[in-house]
């Protein structure tokens, strides 16, 4: 008996928590409204804006068919409505999916470090975007691979097939998942099983991809195809992303596409990766999170390289939460607390340098006030090392 109201307090508190994180979710959201307002229709916006109004457009958007059909049916008259609807609803939904993540027994990860989590989803590209580029498929998109994540984690093979098949509509993101699955999987059963519930979990998803595009069942025609392999269909989109970076220097541009992904949260998760070989526990899940890195390293050729880098959200996050435990560790509570917030604040200031003139004045001095206070904390630490050696030479 004891032990059932145990576990009935875990899962309310649980509960709390998630609830608490759709809650934070929504108000940010509110809160950027309010500063903000409605965003341009810009990019591929105004092909979605036509396929919600029934129109034809061509590919690869002509695929991308939930996000647009499913703002048409929610708002016929106004399907900009129906856009910002499914992107707020996206955005707290892969805050949740983000805090179930973060909540994996592996990690043993302390509410504050889970809040800090949620705190980098919302301030790097993947959670900014979706309130800067509404119009987009992405914000669906990255909710559904955050719950097949999420689900992956947990063992949840039904839901992990219903969330791959559903995503396949609104993007080819979906099928991101999959690395993830096997490298998860793989070993922890026969061969034979092993293959079934692969089989089981991803059929139904490749079946709708099948549908969608090879058949004339969601177009009422046979649907219009790029060969992307081809290089001069490679090339071409490769051509027209760079014209999105509003600079001269091509490997300039890219580095700031790169950099500007997760800012801060790059290097902190550079350092959480460390944490894999340091503590063997968290090894199978986290890595198995940077399978995402696989597809987007893949795909880089054909995508806007601002948004290249957005599937690898749960990996970033998860191992920049490690890596501040990491850098802090022995040290007071206070530092844990100062690089998280600093982390969190830089990370957004430099994610919405994207939309300031000039951009580099924001990202340097963000980046420098987080450069200030890691330095700050590492100094502290090598004092505080330093004088445990001190004293450990004098009591010898």
């Amino acid at each position: 008996m004891q032990n059932l109201r145990d576990r009935i307090g875990r899962n309310r508190n649980v509960f709390i928590e998630l609830f608490a994180a759709a809650a934070i979710a929504a108000l940010i959201w509110a809160l950027k409204w309010l500063f903000w307002g409605a965003q341009p229709i810009d990019g591929d916006g105004p092909a979605y804006l036509r396929m919600a109004r029934g129109e034809m457009v061509f590919p690869p958007q002509n695929f991308h068919i939930l996000t647009p059909r499913l703002a048409g049916w929610l708002f016929p008259n106004d399907p900009v409505q129906g856009f910002i609807a499914i992107a707020v609803v996206s955005f707290v939904g892969a805050t949740v999916a983000v805090d179930l993540i973060l909540r994996k027994i592996e990690f043993k990860l302390s509410f504050a470090e889970r809040a800090l989590g949620t705190g980098l989803f919302f301030a790097t590209c993947t959670g900014a975007f979706m309130f800067r580029n509404y119009f987009w498929t992405d914000s669906l998109s990255y909710f559904l691979l955050a719950v097949a994540c999420a689900a992956t984690l947990y063992g949840r093979n039904g839901l992990v097939a219903v969330a791959t098949l559903v995503g396949v509509f609104n993007r080819e993101t979906a099928l991101f998942i999959i690395p993830v699955w096997i490298i998860y999987n793989f070993g922890k059963e026969s061969v034979a099983v092993f293959l079934r519930r692969f089989a089981l979990t991803f059929l139904p998803a490749f079946t709708g991809y099948y549908v969608l595009h090879k058949t004339p069942l969601f177009f009422g025609y046979d649907p219009l195809h790029l060969n992307y392999l081809e290089p001069e269909i490679m090339i071409q989109l490769f051509r027209e992303t760079l014209g999105w970076l509003g600079t001269d220097s091509i490997f300039y541009g890219l580095a700031i596409c790169v950099f500007l992904a997760y800012s801060a949260a790059w290097f902190l998760a550079a350092v959480g990766v460390l944490a894999n070989f340091r503590l063997k526990n968290i090894a199978a899940p986290s890595n198995a999170l940077w399978a995402l890195a696989l597809p987007v390293l893949a795909t880089l050729l054909l995508v806007d390289w601002r948004r290249g880098f957005q599937p690898i959200f749960p990996a970033v996050i998860v191992s920049a939460v490690l890596g501040v435990r990491l850098i802090t560790a022995n040290l007071p509570k206070f530092n844990w607390y100062l690089l998280a917030i600093a982390s969190a604040v830089a990370s957004a200031v430099m994610t919405e340098a994207w939309y300031s003139t000039p951009m580099r004045t924001p990202v340097i001095i963000a980046f420098s006030g987080w450069l200030a206070v890691l330095a700050f904390v590492l100094g502290f630490k090598f004092l505080r090392n330093g004088q445990y050696n001190n004293e450990a030479d004098f009591k010898n």
